[in-house]
């Protein structure tokens, strides 16, 4: 089935309702049908009314209803698979701020059912309120890109293009910021965060940390045979853990 994917770079990848979503750099949506091997795609130039706002896909989630959100270079997207529909909501538009806020590295969707989406400058919160998307800021001492976001325990975490990691408190509605300089953390540029259930792992441009609801600070884990030194074999940038708990 890899061999019937066009070359190019995909950014995230998501499963949907039996098929596999690859959100591409220039190439729009690629869907997959595991089972046929046919592949879709859904692009800017696409036969729907109305197209992808953006070629170049970030990030994909499906919402708590039958809709798929999708963050590209220029705003979101909402697709209906059901229905073939699809719509775009230009947050620079609404926000009433030009393009700095339609760049969408990821989406999250929190237990209100709320999308906030990570932007090249902060978080955004999007509502749906009297038949009309509404955007408000979150967090507004952030104004850099959100790489991801993963909820772990009590907080939702984020890690924030080279400023490290910052964690919200649900309980206490604080946010408190993380860097290499005053903690564990190995590097302050975190390219993926993974909740395995038991600890959070993040993958930083310096090593690897993990974090569980028992720690005061980050535990920080050794690469054998790699010399401290150099910095470019000490970088992480994806986490897995299998069925047998390993993490790779």
């Amino acid at each position: 089935l890899l061999d019937r994917i066009p070359r190019t770079v995909i950014r995230s990848i998501s499963e949907i309702d039996g098929t596999i979503w690859f959100g591409t750099y220039g190439s729009g949506i690629l869907l997959l049908d595991p089972k046929t091997g046919h592949i879709d795609q859904v692009s800017r130039r696409s036969d729907h009314q109305i197209g992808l706002a953006s070629d170049y896909v970030f990030s994909i989630l499906k919402g708590s209803d039958e809709n798929v959100w999708v963050g590209t270079l220029n705003g979101l997207n909402k697709i209906c698979p059901q229905h073939q529909k699809l719509g775009h909501i230009d947050l620079g538009k609404i926000w009433q701020s030009g393009n700095i806020f339609n760049n969408i590295w990821t989406i999250y969707k929190n237990d209100k059912h709320e999308l906030w989406l990570g932007s090249t400058k902060g978080m955004l919160k999007l509502v749906h309120q009297d038949r009309r998307y509404r955007v408000t800021r979150l967090f507004p001492q952030i104004n850099s890109r959100i790489i991801q976001v993963c909820e772990y325990s009590d907080g939702i975490w984020f890690s924030v293009h080279g400023e490290g990691l910052y964690r919200f408190d649900k309980i206490k509605n604080a946010v408190k910021n993380y860097r290499a300089e005053s903690s564990n953390l190995l590097g302050n540029r975190v390219y993926r965060l993974y909740n395995d259930g038991d600890m959070l792992w993040i993958a930083t441009d310096a090593g690897l940390n993990s974090y569980d609801t028992q720690s005061t600070d980050f535990k920080q884990w050794a690469i054998v045979d790699s010399p401290d030194q150099d910095r470019r074999n000490n970088a992480f940038y994806s986490i897995y853990r299998d069925q047998r708990k390993k993490v790779w």
